[in-house]
């Protein structure tokens, strides 16, 4: 594969954004003294009466940052797409890592679980944006993409999207962080994927 030294630079930020994600969970999960990663959700970690904020605002605020920065190019390059199915699906998904890096920056839990302040209710109006916006990314992704490499993973993103909330029903509050999980990481990874298709070509 071939790759433009300016699609380097933001496929390399990309790289450095995934990074700085996962770091933000790795390194609050271990600081986090009596942190339960089984039960506890991942944004307990940037919570205003999180102990290690102020450690993992940092990575997290970093991925924010170049997410929003990278998906400005997603948006650049995948305009000469012709599949205008396609170019809908990656701008779909753009405007959930551009509304994700704000909001959660704005609107951090005001404790770990949920008070109820206004700060908790905007987190999970947030949420809800973000949720209904990759599942409609990733309907429309699965459809457009003909790869069929591309068409399976976006498939396999979308179904564990689904997934998870319905087996958080099911399964004990006490594996709440890892049905969670699930949903988050297949976002940041799939974010990854999307930013090794559309900054390489063939």
């Amino acid at each position: 594969m071939h790759i433009s030294n300016r699609k380097f630079i933001f496929y390399l930020l990309a790289i450095i954004a995934i990074t700085a994600y996962f770091l933000h969970v790795w390194i609050g999960t271990i600081l986090y003294e009596g942190y339960n990663p089984l039960s506890q959700a991942i944004s307990d970690l940037t919570a205003e009466d999180s102990p290690v904020k102020h450690i993992t605002r940092i990575f997290s605020n970093l991925y924010g940052f170049l997410s929003v920065i990278v998906v400005g190019a997603f948006i650049f390059y995948s305009w000469k797409y012709p599949s205008k199915l396609l170019r809908v699906g990656i701008l779909l998904f753009s405007l959930m890592i551009m509304i994700s890096a704000v909001g959660y920056a704005l609107f951090p839990l005001s404790e770990s679980g949920y008070a109820g302040t206004f700060k908790d209710i905007m987190h999970m109006v947030i949420t809800g944006f973000v949720v209904g916006l990759t599942l409609m990314a990733l309907i429309l992704l699965s459809i457009a993409f003909k790869n069929p490499i591309y068409k399976i993973v976006t498939l396999i993103a979308l179904t564990l999207l689904i997934a998870s909330p319905i087996l958080m029903t099911f399964c004990s509050p006490d594996y709440f962080g890892v049905m969670e999980r699930i949903s988050v990481y297949t976002v940041v990874l799939y974010f990854g994927f999307l930013a090794t298709v559309i900054l390489y070509k063939k």
